[in-house]
């Protein structure tokens, strides 16, 4: 592995769950909150709803992409000061 494969998997591991967090629950939520039944449609056959997964997926992926690359990039900074202050302790 290369060094900037080493330095980074912990900042892409902790925002692709954070990613991942969020974009599940804005999904839950939106199945729960559902008044036009644009995700889940309701039959009288069924005690539940029918889920549309096409529109679902496209909010998951609508809130994972923009939050897994801020959460990135902030989980890289803060990688970085603690490795920068890490080094300044060995010293």
């Amino acid at each position: 592995m290369t060094q900037f494969s080493k330095r980074f998997r912990w900042p892409v591991m902790v925002a692709a769950v954070f990613a991942a967090a969020v974009g599940a629950f804005m999904a839950y939520v939106a199945i729960q909150h559902n008044p036009q039944e644009e995700y889940c449609v309701y039959q009288a056959a069924q005690n539940g709803c029918a889920v549309r997964l096409g529109p679902v997926a496209e909010l998951f992926v609508a809130w994972f992409v923009p939050c897994f690359v801020v959460a990135l990039i902030i989980a890289a900074l803060v990688n970085e000061v603690l490795r920068i202050g890490f080094a300044r302790l060995r010293r």
